[in-house]
């Protein structure tokens, strides 16, 4: 029995603190899945319990997008705390998804207690303008100008063709004229 004891409080002590720790802290969902606009904003909560004092330092893996706070207190006897993480778009980044992780590393003393990895789905979008209503029957400016339909004559070669054939008319007349006289 004393050979059981001593090997235990071998195990104790080389057993780093962070594994002890961890099974005081945990952090979920386990997955989010969110919509930013590349104009806007959108906001995630999380929800941690720790039985030690200390700090979340959170980080993004494979997200491009910008977010805060980068870090959040906690405290023993935290249970379920909801922590908020406010992501924001890029209009640079254009219309993507993002398959990454949200990291939180439990900080204690200076230290890194343990790490949560929360896998996260971001559908980042970015506004296209639309097209104004144009009720049927009914062109809008633009398409007016560039198209034209099948029913309707364009005007420059009518008046074109009106012209060649008005001189064409007239120099026979004048050529059958001047043979008579």
């Amino acid at each position: 029995m004393k050979k059981l004891a001593a090997l235990v409080a071998i195990v104790l002590v080389l057993l780093p603190a962070s594994t002890l720790l961890a099974f005081s802290f945990g952090i979920g969902p386990p997955e989010v899945d969110f919509e930013v606009t590349a104009d806007g904003s959108t906001v995630v909560a999380f929800y941690v319990t720790s039985d030690f004092n200390g700090s979340l330092e959170v980080s993004l893996e494979d997200i491009p997008l910008d977010f805060e706070p980068k870090e959040v207190a906690i405290a023993a006897g935290d249970s379920n705390k909801k922590v908020e993480i406010t992501f924001y778009g890029d209009q640079s980044l254009g219309t993507n998804t993002y398959e990454g992780k949200v990291r939180f590393l439990a900080m204690t003393g200076g230290n890194v207690a343990t790490g949560v990895k929360i896998r996260a789905t971001v559908n980042h979008t970015v506004d296209q303008p639309e097209e104004p209503y144009v009720p049927p029957g009914q062109n809008n400016s633009s398409s007016s100008q560039t198209s034209s339909g099948d029913d309707e004559l364009p005007i420059i070669p009518v008046v074109g063709l009106l012209c060649g054939t008005a001189v064409i008319i007239t120099l026979i007349l004048v050529k059958n004229r001047s043979k008579k006289t």
